[in-house]
């Protein structure tokens, strides 16, 4: 049986993932005599397992070769009794749904701006500059600034006074800065 390997990994970890699947085969072998055990296979069995005692000191002394980190929460998963490809396989479908989650919500994102932007553009011609605004996917560059829609705003803010409230209008100058 061949095991499909990574590019990311080096040899000493092929070859210990090959005599650890080696070891899993003749645990499995083993289980299949013990099963079907008679007395006068007795002889067979006790070389498989000292075969297997054989594997163990192979794969102990490969460990040195090779750094592996297996997160601890799937140790502790296999250990109650599940199948850590099952495992894999719900946490790869768990990060699909996130990322069909999230692409929809940038979707909703995206139709939401662009409704208020075809409004702005009806309701509110003048505030709109010359350029189209960038959209949600599009980072502005951090050394382009935008004009403020505020330099074309005329409101009227009332003047707070004990005496007197008359109010007081205002227009705010436009932007001096080079766009």
């Amino acid at each position: 049986m061949s095991i499909p390997t990574t590019p990311s990994e080096s040899p000493s970890e092929q070859t210990f993932e090959e005599k650890l699947q080696e070891y899993v085969d003749a645990l499995l072998r083993l289980g299949i005599s013990v099963h079907d055990f008679e007395p006068e296979n007795a002889e067979s069995l006790f070389d498989q397992i000292d075969g297997l005692v054989d594997d163990l000191n192979e794969l102990n002394a490969l460990k040195e070769q090779v750094d592996i980190e297996v997160p601890g929460n799937v140790l502790d998963q296999v250990e109650d009794g599940a199948n850590p490809d099952i495992l894999v396989r719900d946490w790869a479908q768990t990060l699909v749904d996130k990322n069909q989650k999230t692409h929809g919500h940038i979707c909703a994102l995206q139709e939401l701006h662009d409704q208020i932007q075809n409004e702005m553009n009806l309701h509110f011609p003048n505030l709109i500059p010359d350029h189209p605004n960038p959209s949600i996917s599009e980072p502005i560059p951090s050394s382009q600034s935008l004009p403020s829609p505020l330099h074309a705003i005329k409101s009227e803010v009332p003047q707070l006074s004990s005496t007197k409230q008359e109010p007081v209008t205002s227009t705010l100058v436009e932007d001096t800065a080079p766009t």
